[in-house]
């Protein structure tokens, strides 16, 4: 007798059509698989076939009866006589009836064609022998389980009211990203300097040059989140939009970067958007054009300053072999 209990959910024709059958082998326990979401339906194999043994197929929660597994054709037997290949058969069923276990069915079931070659049987008969074997032993759950994105579906086979096997399967959910890359940061320095002016004498003006408005290249580390129900797209089938921050500096001025990256595969991603780091401004106590006494430079009329601005960049996330690798190599060129 088997029974089934879960959530099942009421699917339509495209739901059965699309839906995967996950095979659940009996004898193995502690099984764990990863898809991505999902419709899915349950073959169980390697089930001890005597009557009055009794399984239940555990799914979710709650509980569904099931018909009754069909052994009157398994157990009736042949009349009369018999020859070598059926024979056989015959006695691997036997077999099966007086398994232990369900590590017992599936060592039997894997040496029937074998078992059967040797008594004789023809290929076309060794494989209908073998079908109808596993037919007996196994159980299909028709009912269709939706295996959405951060959920999982367990899978319990219960024989006797005891655990025999569990099946989990589960979609990765979402995962933070570490990449590392190379970023250009737009520059909005503004750049002062003072002039000698002929009237009065020894005085100066604080003259404006040409501002900067090129970009700065800064080494930088970005984080991304990285989900099941981020779209791929047509035009990429391995490319996902996600949302990217990071940190980096150009050896002089720290940078902090928020914006999207377009994400390739896992471990590639272009990614822009705005910035905010620090630039040089005009001090306070100064203003463009203003008559000093003194001749200053630069670094003496301007102070950093946090402000926006723009980014672009290019990110690749290595495994931690790798790094170790980079470091052993930096650390290995250092001791020489």
């Amino acid at each position: 007798m088997i029974f089934v209990s879960g959530a099942a959910c009421a699917a339509d024709s495209s739901s059965l059509a699309a839906a995967q059958v996950q095979q659940i082998d009996a004898s193995l326990n502690g099984q764990s698989l990863t898809l991505p979401p999902t419709w899915l339906q349950f073959r169980v194999v390697n089930l001890i076939p005597k009557e009055g043994v009794k399984y239940e197929i555990r799914v979710v929660e709650r509980m569904r009866l099931e018909p009754e597994l069909d052994l009157k054709s398994f157990l009736g037997g042949s009349k009369g006589d018999v020859d070598d290949c059926t024979a056989k058969s015959n006695a691997i069923r036997a077999k099966l009836l007086d398994a232990a276990s369900e590590k017992a069915v599936k060592d039997t079931l894997v040496a029937a064609p074998a078992d059967l070659t040797k008594a004789g049987c023809s290929q076309s008969a060794q494989k209908a022998h073998v079908d109808s074997l596993r037919a007996v032993t196994s159980f299909e759950v028709m009912n269709v389980f939706p295996l959405e994105a951060g959920r999982e579906i367990s899978v319990q086979v219960v024989r006797d009211g005891a655990v025999v096997s569990t099946y989990n399967f589960y979609t990765p959910g979402s995962e933070w990203l570490i990449s590392y890359g190379f970023t250009f940061v737009q520059n909005k320095d503004d750049d002062y300097f003072s002039t000698a002016v002929g009237d009065p004498a020894g005085a100066f003006a604080i003259t404006k040059g040409r501002s900067s408005d090129g970009y700065d290249f800064a080494p930088s580390i970005f984080f991304s989140r990285r989900t099941d129900d981020q779209k791929e797209h047509a035009w990429c089938l391995d490319c996902r939009i996600v949302p990217a921050f990071g940190v980096g500096t150009d050896f002089e001025n720290v940078s902090v970067f928020l914006g999207l990256g377009l994400l390739y595969g896992d471990n590639i991603m272009v990614t822009l958007g705005g910035a905010v780091t620090q630039q040089a401004e005009l001090r306070g106590k100064y203003r463009n054009g203003q008559i000093i006494q003194e001749e200053l430079d630069e670094d003496q009329l301007t102070e950093k300053k946090w402000g926006g601005t723009v980014y672009f960049g290019l990110t690749f996330r290595f495994n931690a072999d790798t790094l170790s690798a980079l470091r052993g190599k930096k650390n290995s060129s250092g001791a020489e």
